[in-house]
């Protein structure tokens, strides 16, 4: 029997401490689906805005430059508000669409508005966006992995379909909401599992595995809860999760007060990391923590026993052992710049360990 199925999924993060003040707005996203289907709807989040919001026009197309184009409605209505604190679905749209198959999203606002609920990525080939703060402009996209490429609001691809897929998440850290990651896990299920499983990306940058955001800083307070919070929390109901977590546990510490204070010991992100496997109903596969020259001696002591604590079990990809260099440290053919992300050489590595673990819990 047909229902709305999740196609793509990029959970919003909570931008409230920083929000984006914009006179007008324009913005197109690109969205790949995980599954076919005879029709599309996706759900629009303004869970963290303080006040409501309101798009003038939404409109859906299969190219970038919109000359054909569908209008998109809520209730029968093109002009769609999403009260603050909610999340919308909108009006079925009438458009098949195939597994494999891109899509393009413009929405526009031409009232001066304030945006809280943010997405991003860096990868491009699946999913992009592009923000202009002019309402009479279609902002193009840029392909490129270097730069971050964020959009407001939509959060979820829905199709109309007869399939029963199994759902995907990638999350934890900002190493899956990066996108470099995640790209390469969901490029490799559609082309060997098309239409049997979709994806969730609901990494949050900087997310942390015990402790909430920091709150010295605004920035920081963009960072979540923690992981073992939103793992209780999620709305997504998934059946595998693929989990970075730990790093920013160690690092944060250099770099805030208040994280200063919340110094973690091996005992205590074992235990975290225990605790989310009790938490979580479906399978979990667990990255050990990379290697970065951003922090001491001690601290790194710490990242080794916890790692060598981690690969004794059976859920667990060396992600760190496979991107680190000769010191500890991620190797500069896969680093991003900052020694604290990898590039997509690093993620390509990572994935390769990843897939032995994911194939033995997917349908052929």
């Amino acid at each position: 029997m047909d229902s709305w199925q999740e196609s793509w999924v990029q959970s919003c993060d909570d931008f409230t401490a920083m929000p984006f003040h914009m006179q007008e707005l324009s913005q197109v996203v690109k969205l790949t689906s995980c599954l076919s289907g005879t029709k599309l709807s996706f759900i629009l989040s303004n869970l963290y805005g303080k006040t409501d919001l309101l798009f003038d026009e939404i409109w859906i197309s299969r190219s970038p430059s919109f000359h054909v184009k569908h209008r998109v409605t809520y209730f029968g209505k093109s002009a769609i508000t999403v009260g603050k604190g909610s999340k919308i679905q909108v009006d079925a749209i009438e458009m098949p669409i195939k597994c494999k198959e891109t899509i393009y999203v413009y929405l526009r606002a031409k009232t001066a508005q304030v945006y809280a609920d943010f997405c991003c990525t860096y990868a491009t080939k699946l999913v992009n966006a592009s923000i202009s703060r002019k309402a009479e402009y279609i902002p193009r996209l840029t392909e490129n992995n270097e730069h971050r490429k964020g959009w407001f609001c939509l959060e979820q691809l829905l199709v109309w379909s007869q399939a029963q897929p199994l759902k995907v998440q990638i999350g934890g850290d900002s190493l899956a909401e990066m996108g470099l990651i995640t790209q390469h896990i969901s490029q490799w299920l559609l082309n060997n599992y098309p239409e049997k499983v979709t994806c969730a990306n609901t990494g949050v940058s900087g997310s942390r595995l015990l402790h909430d955001a920091p709150n010295d800083k605004p920035i920081l307070q963009t960072y979540g809860k923690s992981l073992v919070k939103r793992m209780q929390e999620t709305q997504y109901q998934t059946d595998i999760s693929i989990i970075f977590c730990g790093g920013n546990d160690l690092i944060l510490p250099f770099y805030s007060t208040a994280a200063a204070k919340q110094a973690v010991t091996v005992a205590q992100l074992i235990a975290g990391f225990k605790k989310i496997q009790q938490q979580y109903s479906g399978h979990l596969l667990l990255g050990t923590i990379l290697p970065t020259s951003k922090i001491d001696q001690k601290t790194e002591e710490i990242r080794l026993q916890v790692n060598n604590e981690l690969l004794g079990w059976t859920n667990v990809f060396d992600a760190a052992g496979v991107v680190q260099g000769a010191k500890s440290e991620i190797a500069a053919e896969f680093d991003f710049g900052d020694q604290l992300h990898v590039n997509a050489a690093g993620a390509k590595k990572i994935v390769q360990r990843i897939i032995p673990l994911l194939q033995q819990y997917l349908i052929k």
